[in-house]
């Protein structure tokens, strides 16, 4: 028998943008922020997310975004484009 070493997959940041995207019809509105913070918690919690600041900064979708924010914790300088403290 021969040991396998697996190598960890990350979901790139298009990945996460597209399947937030593809998810959101179907999501109600007074829903939308529960289910930003479950999908975030669910994508870590399973190893496939690797989220920094400029990763952070970079999405567009301002629900997903705060989601991320909130749930890594991220604390932005006032320089940041989009005013995270």
């Amino acid at each position: 028998l021969r040991a396998h070493t697996f190598r960890r997959f990350y979901m790139s940041e298009e990945a996460l943008i597209d399947l937030w995207s593809r998810m959101k019809p179907f999501i109600s509105k007074g829903d939308m922020l529960n289910a930003a913070d479950m999908f975030v918690s669910s994508l870590d919690e399973h190893g496939l997310i690797d989220v920094n600041e400029h990763v952070v900064l970079s999405i567009g979708d301002p629900v997903l975004k705060d989601a991320l924010v909130s749930y890594y914790d991220l604390e932005f300088d006032e320089d940041d484009e989009d005013g995270y403290e």
